[in-house]
């Protein structure tokens, strides 16, 4: 072996120590974590500014307590409960039905919404649609009084564009007279998310929430808001059905069956859920606790698994936005109001929603397949200068060799 074959030897030892130990470094120093972090999943959060696309929410209107405080005085224990357990206080309901005592000691028939039209009029809700005048233009607020769990009436307001932009909220009578609610919660949220009034489980993000707790009534609300959308990495591709917008009514009656109850029907909290027309809201008081619990349990966890929704779409609406309060309502707006139901009055609230913007944000994976083969490639690109086509041209030297001498 003369000095030449010997020096091409010891270059080719050489580089081979140099591609293993470069090899080696890359590895452990970039390979080894994108590849862990590859099967952990991990993921990013990208966020960008869009035009369109903006959603009209839904308001809810709550009021705390729930329960008028005169049920709770003559109870000794929270009004609620007198709905949610057997007690020893069924003689409370007489001759009424349960849905009778509900209605009169909540405040669904006790609060009254109003919007503003073009002219600066109050134009009182009704459940269903209410058409208000702008100009040549008529807009259609639908609204809906929604029993809940624990929360007594909340009422439901279902926007389409910002004509309507202020409501008035006004007690049956005067505000320093009793059973005035304590304060009120407001929910601003994507309309076919209302049901975690009702179940007190929201299934989408957290709702832009405010409440007057902090202030006396009478009260003046401004609120801006903008909306977000958010997509998660595991996005179903279909949506559900319409019907999906009620729960099914084969399950409460199998699981009054299974309870030996005497009628079909659900208890008046969990009515706003169903469709009444294939289910009746339970009226005396034996039906209305006869597998209570078990329906409770049933609609909960169809809330946790997100089963309660008009639709599954692949993108999480949120809102959210800031908010201010004013004691005290002004002259331009107490005078609208009829001078006898002036001292009734709990709170004007005026919004703003920035219809031009939305925040999309998407979860995405930090290294995906496809990012880790760039990563790899790369990494061996810089440490070993290594790559695809090397491979392939150093597979294509070794067959035409083998080629050649075999022919």
């Amino acid at each position: 072996m003369n000095n030449k074959e010997k020096a091409k030897i010891c270059q080719s030892s050489l580089n081979f120590m140099i591609f293993v130990i470069l090899g080696v470094i890359c590895y452990y120093y970039l390979i080894e974590d994108a590849i862990k972090k590859s099967e952990k999943g991990a993921t990013t959060i990208t966020s960008r500014q869009e035009n369109s696309g903006f959603e009209y929410p839904a308001i809810i209107i709550c009021q705390y307590p729930g329960f008028k405080p005169s049920l709770s005085k003559v109870l000794k224990y929270t009004a609620k409960d007198l709905f949610m357990s057997e007690t020893s206080d069924k003689h409370f309901f007489g001759n009424k039905t349960v849905p009778q005592v509900f209605e009169e000691y909540t405040y669904g028939n006790s609060i009254t919404i109003s919007g503003q039209d073009g002219n600066m009029k109050f134009i009182p809700l009704t459940e269903g649609e209410t058409k208000f005048k702008f100009g040549n233009v008529t807009e259609i607020v639908t609204s809906k009084k929604v029993p809940t769990r624990s929360g007594g009436t909340c009422q439901v307001i279902f926007l389409e564009n910002e004509k309507m932009r202020q409501l008035l909220v006004e007690y049956k009578d005067p505000i320093n007279s009793s059973d005035v609610p304590g304060h009120s919660i407001v929910y601003i949220l994507p309309k076919n998310e209302w049901q975690g009034a009702v179940t007190s489980y929201w299934q989408g993000k957290q709702p832009f929430k405010f409440d007057t707790s902090s202030y006396s009534f009478p009260l003046f609300i401004n609120f801006q808001s903008t909306m977000n959308k958010f997509y998660p990495l595991n996005r179903s591709s279909e949506k559900s059905p319409a019907s999906t917008q009620y729960i099914d009514t084969n399950s409460i009656k199998k699981i009054r069956k299974d309870q030996k109850c005497k009628e079909v029907c659900i208890p008046i909290q969990f009515s706003s859920l169903f469709d009444l027309s294939e289910i009746k809201i339970c009226l005396d008081y034996e039906n209305h606790f006869c597998a209570y619990n078990q329906i409770q349990r049933f609609i909960y966890k169809l809330s946790i698994e997100k089963q309660i929704l008009c639709t599954k779409e692949n993108d999480e609406k949120s809102y959210k936005g800031q908010v201010t309060y004013s004691d005290g309502i002004s002259y331009g707006i107490t005078k609208r109001v009829p001078e006898e139901r002036r001292n009734n009055i709990l709170f004007f609230m005026r919004w703003t929603f920035d219809s031009d913007h939305i925040t999309v944000q998407e979860e995405e994976l930090i290294y995906g397949p496809k990012d880790l083969l760039s990563w790899i490639g790369g990494a061996l690109g810089i440490f070993v200068g290594y790559s695809i086509f090397d491979l392939t041209s150093l597979i294509l030297d070794w067959v035409f060799q083998f080629v050649c001498r075999i022919i």
